[in-house]
């Protein structure tokens, strides 16, 4: 054991995953967007398509906005609709936390045989849905 700590790097880089959960996206005319509403884990590997498509979608949603006192009403509606898309992100995050970051000796090993496995055919898309929640056919 003594042989591989000094093998490791002195000060060894730490870093939180984290994500970011807020109770509301908009008020007034004034609205969140991408990381700053919903930044999805790293872990969930989604968050620049998120951050991309929210931004495409807010446009969808301010496009028909034809007077100033319109807008609040569609910063609530944009909340609205992809406030589910962005939770379902995050679920992803947290579900894959557990299968990148194994808390015991038995759940390394577990890992460690389902990533092997992974190269069979079939098992790599039975892993991505149980990361993911779903795969793209």
């Amino acid at each position: 054991m003594d042989r591989l700590l000094k093998l490791c790097p002195e000060h060894p880089y730490d870093d939180v995953v984290a994500q970011i959960v807020m109770l509301d996206w908009q008020r007034g005319r004034t609205v969140l967007v991408g990381d700053a509403c919903g930044a999805a884990s790293l872990l969930a590997g989604q968050g620049g398509s998120l951050a991309i498509a929210g931004a495409a979608h807010l446009g969808d949603v301010l496009g028909p906005v034809v007077s100033p006192d319109w807008i609040s009403q569609a910063l609530v509606d944009f909340e609205r609709r992809w406030r589910p898309v962005v939770e379902e992100a995050q679920a992803a995050g947290r579900r894959a936390a557990s299968s990148f970051l194994p808390a015991n000796r038995t759940q390394r090993l577990l890992h460690r045989w389902i990533i092997q496995a992974t190269h069979l055919p079939g098992i790599d898309r039975l892993v991505a849905h149980r990361i993911v929640g779903r795969v793209a056919k």
